[in-house]
């Protein structure tokens, strides 16, 4: 069966990986990328500077772990891109830290910091972790990250680690977001195995089980926790870029934004500037508020249930100072929401990556992370946010928290409108309303993206290959 085409709406990690998937497949004739940006790769983008440093404007790093970080792997692999792989320096990866009561405390590093005291904890983790192991599972749908937590080990752990924790992978409210959604792992480990440590465990152990890759072999070999590259993340969207753009079947619109979709028998035609095609399979990797308003005509109940997933806005400043001032070789910390802070937390940025320090002389780079579900408490309306308020949040924070006094040589501020998905409890009850909706109507189309199953690189890289096995499947491709 020969395809004509099929269109890739959205052109960031997810929109390029599922058009670097869909070229795998002969039978089709025609793959059309769009994208409303000049710059492909969604928030992933690098800065490199004459001097050899990279600066990141959104992501720092990808994960290393679980079945979708050795997908990710395997992707890096066939992009040929191994030699310019960059694993975060092991001694920052097992640091770890929180700020609380004007101090920075260290997390554990290991099993046996479990048997220490140590603060803000008022017992050694042992206790709880023991308490989880023999707490029986109990019957509910969806509940809070921090509820969760709190049920199976105790408040301080849901106070201290997991509030933090939210912060730092959605800029999220613990007590909003879905533990279903936002860490199934830990969900599916309580339902499976009636305790979260003996369910995680196991996972952790079946995760690389059979490995195909070289580069997942090495990552394994060496303890590898996070990467970058040499030349920053961008690289991996410069790669995917490349290896689609030299396949003859792929067309890429860029500067798109004003698209229409219409719909007929389950089969979507989408308009734009350039032209108008018949896709016999919509891609949708686009944000799903974006989504909401091009199937406002179409479905009306898909387009409201779109808006159940709510975004919020990121800003990011990465400082550079000069000489050695780090007070601890870390790879950051995060901040509580119980402590009163303009920002959520901080990657220390020398030390995770020195490679991006660049030439010349000894230097300090971190990158402050503000706003999230705090934004407009913090900062107002982000129309009338200035950069300059965000670069002087960040470097009151490194005076306070840091002790550093001087002032940067260099500053890089990112504002991130409408940039991170919430996860909120009942969001796995509307992404499948949503698959149901498509069902009911046999829409021909993959919701893909950081809005529905997954906010990290390797879950929308992982999730876009998914989406294109189905869809392979259900034309009887192989």
């Amino acid at each position: 069966m020969v395809v004509q085409s099929v269109v890739v709406l959205g052109g960031g990690i997810s929109g390029l990986a599922a058009t670097y998937y869909l070229t795998r497949l002969p039978a089709i004739k025609k793959i059309i990328l769009i994208d409303k940006r000049a710059h492909l790769g969604g928030w992933i983008r690098s800065t490199r500077y004459p001097c050899g440093t990279v600066d990141e404007h959104g992501p720092h790093s990808i994960r290393v772990g679980g079945v979708q970080g050795a997908n990710t792997l395997k992707l890096v692999e066939d992009l040929r891109l191994e030699s310019e792989v960059l694993p975060a320096s092991r001694k920052a990866l097992y640091g770890r830290m929180i700020y609380h009561e004007g101090k920075l405390l260290w997390l554990p590093k290991g099993p046996a910091d479990l048997f220490q005291f140590c603060k803000p904890f008022t017992r050694p983790l042992i206790l709880p972790v023991i308490k989880d192991l023999f707490k029986p599972k109990a019957d509910i749908e969806d509940e809070s990250l921090y509820s969760f937590f709190q049920r199976r080990f105790n408040n301080e752990v849901a106070k201290y680690i997991i509030d933090p924790m939210c912060r730092g992978i959605c800029a999220g409210d613990a007590k909003e977001i879905s533990v279903r959604s936002l860490l199934p792992v830990a969900y599916n480990a309580e339902k499976q195995y009636g305790s979260v440590t003996r369910g995680m465990a196991k996972a952790v152990l079946a995760s690389y089980s059979g490995s195909s890759s070289a580069l997942v072999d090495r990552a394994l070999r060496e303890h590898w926790g996070v990467f970058s590259f040499r030349e920053g993340l961008q690289t991996l969207v410069d790669g995917l870029v490349e290896a689609v753009s030299a396949d003859r079947r792929v067309t890429i619109y860029e500067n798109e934004d004003n698209i229409c979709l219409y719909e007929e028998d389950g089969r979507f035609t989408v308009e734009y500037a350039e032209g108008r095609t018949e896709a016999h399979h919509l891609f949708s990797c686009i944000p799903a508020k974006a989504l909401s308003r091009l199937m406002s005509q179409v479905e009306p109940r898909m387009s409201s249930a779109l808006l159940e997933i709510p975004l919020v806005h990121i800003a990011s400043c990465t400082l550079e100072f000069e000489g050695s001032l780090l007070p601890h070789h870390a790879f950051g910390y995060l901040v509580p929401s119980s402590v009163k802070s303009r920002i959520l937390g901080m990657i220390f940025d020398t030390a995770c990556f020195p490679q991006h320090d660049g030439q010349y002389n000894r230097k300090t780079r971190v990158t402050c992370l503000m706003g999230g579900r705090w934004f407009s408490t913090n900062f107002g309306d982000i129309k009338s946010a200035e950069e300059k308020t965000f670069t002087e949040a960040a470097i009151e924070a490194c005076q306070e928290h840091l002790g550093i006094a001087q002032k940067p040589i260099r500053n890089l501020t990112n504002v991130l409108p409408n940039c991170i998905p919430q996860y909120q409890v009942g969001h796995y009850a509307t992404v499948q309303k949503l698959k149901d909706l498509i069902a009911e109507n046999n829409f021909q189309i993959s919701l893909l993206g950081s809005s529905y199953e997954g906010l990290s690189i390797n879950d929308c890289i992982y999730n876009a290959k998914q989406a294109v096995k189905r869809y392979a499947k259900s034309q009887g491709f192989f």
